[in-house]
């Protein structure tokens, strides 16, 4: 080989080389959207929506996510509303404003969410109101118990048109094995039933407005024996109210027999089975999140303020919080 051509195969082969290089490293062109600062943090608006004209709406940004133990804020916006409609958000900053549909239509909304350092890219829900839908079942949260704790279901969120009255029609869809489980009143809008066996009880719930039937909505309910999820008072419970709470919650701080210490030496006889202060709840009802003012407060479902004051827990310490309720609330 001359070493002309030589070296014309090595200006090739660089050529090439160099080529390679940019196509790896540049994989984007014009028209590519390249990965957007800040992807960590996501907002979820939750499910659309078909709904009765003049219900109350309740939105949910509780599938939005940050960086691991962030705090997130939120902020929702109507981006469109039927022409006739004065529709306006309780609370534009809450996980879960409601707005009530006041006129037949379209309502599109949208939720941007943020950390301490980053926005998330907005996401929209969409609510469609008309008189003329069906009515709405709605079969309440899902449940996690202790076996043999006594189960209220909860179908009140259900609505028809008009304020029609409804009749309510509550079946189990599965039970355990061993389970001889009955509903104490199928027909009424919160039966009760006992979980008398470790698993899962899937219940369905119809309604009807005199004229027509809902579409059927279930609630899981999962018994399981006292302590065994493992959720420890003293080492996952406490841990959360020294590091969140006790800067108010302390031991001495008020002068009255309502203040709540949440300090290590007297939180659990400060709250279980206790009654709250400003409202007819029990602070922790053991193996019963849903009536527990605690958790109720914690997780801004109360009709209290939520706590801690000027913040939120993370979704983690909720979670820790309601499951240690609901697996009996033991001083472990």
């Amino acid at each position: 080989m001359l070493p002309s051509e030589r070296a014309a195969i090595n200006i090739a082969l660089i050529a090439m080389g160099l080529f390679v290089f940019s196509a790896c490293s540049y994989p984007y062109d014009d028209d590519t959207a390249l990965p957007q600062e800040g992807a960590s943090v996501v907002a979820d608006a939750g499910a659309d929506q078909d709904v009765l004209t003049g219900v109350v709406v309740t939105l949910d940004g509780s599938s939005s996510s940050g960086a691991a133990n962030a705090s997130l804020s939120y902020s929702w916006s109507f981006t469109s509303l039927p022409a006739d409609s004065t529709a306006t958000l309780s609370s534009a900053d809450d996980i879960d404003p409601t707005f009530a549909a006041d006129v037949d239509g379209t309502y599109v909304l949208e939720l941007v969410v943020s950390d301490e350092s980053d926005n998330s890219a907005s996401d929209t829900v969409m609510i469609s109101a008309s008189e003329d839908a069906p009515p709405v079942a709605n079969a309440g949260s899902d449940q996690q118990v202790s076996s043999g704790a006594v189960v209220t279901l909860d179908g009140s969120g259900s609505s028809g048109a008009d304020n029609a009255t409804l009749s309510y029609s509550w079946s189990f869809t599965s039970v355990p094995a061993s389970s001889t489980a009955t509903l104490s009143s199928a027909d009424s809008d919160s039966p009760s039933f006992t979980a008398d066996a470790d698993g899962t009880y899937v219940l369905e719930l119809l309604v009807n407005d005199g004229s027509d039937d809902s579409t059927p909505d279930t609630v899981t309910i999962t018994a399981s024996a006292s302590g065994s999820s493992g959720v420890s008072f003293s080492g996952d419970i406490q841990p959360i109210f020294d590091a969140e709470c006790t800067v108010c919650h302390f031991a001495g701080g008020g002068e009255d027999d309502d203040f709540l210490a949440l300090t290590s030496d007297v939180s659990y006889s400060r709250l279980v089975d206790q009654p709250a202060s400003n409202t007819p709840n029990t602070l922790v009802v053991p193996g019963d999140s849903s009536n527990s003012e605690l958790y109720l407060r914690v997780s801004g479902t109360s009709t209290g303020s939520r706590m801690p004051t000027g913040g939120q827990l993370s979704d983690a310490d909720q979670e820790l919080i309601r499951t240690w309720i609901d697996d009996g609330a033991a001083n472990n």
